[in-house]
């Protein structure tokens, strides 16, 4: 990772999860036990597709390496430390989305 995109990466993850503290404090302030469970079912959806969001950039991570390297599965698993069928699936599902 250059410096610049590490710098960069840091200052976004201090900012993420000072965000996710502000949405915890401001969901504890809720009064109304109605509208706290409403706005904790929607956190939630956000959340999630947050994860599934940060799954796929994975998924073209491993995708960059193995067309960047050139290399089997077998090998891609063993770089990544993860098993063949792992890293199969990965680029799999970076195909479906097609980006």
């Amino acid at each position: 990772m250059s410096s610049d995109a590490a710098t960069d990466y840091a200052l976004a993850k201090v900012r993420l999860k000072d965000a996710y503290a502000a949405l915890i404090a401001a969901l504890d302030a809720c009064e109304d036990p109605y509208e706290a469970y409403a706005l904790v079912t929607e956190a939630g959806d956000l959340l999630r597709a947050l994860a599934e969001d940060i799954a796929h950039q994975r998924a073209l991570s491993v995708r960059r390496i193995y067309a960047a390297e050139e290399l089997t599965l077998l090998e891609l698993g063993d770089r990544l430390s993860m098993s063949k069928g792992r890293a199969d699936q990965l680029l799999k599902a970076a195909e479906k989305t097609g980006a």
